[in-house]
């Protein structure tokens, strides 16, 4: 892998880095991705509970989900 020593402040919006990282080789944002998620250490549960969140709040905010649970 190529390393590259940069010793300046670059500036860059949120959207120019988005931009950069999608510049990236194949390769090279699969490389970045697996160091990321080593990083974040997220627990597949977490991903999980947060991507069905949407869904079932679908089913949360009917009416019937009110009256079933009324009495509770």
């Amino acid at each position: 892998m190529e390393s590259i020593n940069i010793n300046s402040d670059i500036q860059l919006t949120f959207n120019q880095l988005i931009q950069l990282l999608k510049s990236l080789p194949t390769r090279q944002k699969q490389i970045l991705k697996d160091e990321l998620n080593k990083d974040l250490k997220v627990d597949d549960k977490v991903l999980t509970h947060y991507a069905s969140e949407e869904v079932l709040a679908k089913d949360w905010m009917l009416n019937e989900e009110d009256i079933a649970w009324k009495d509770l």
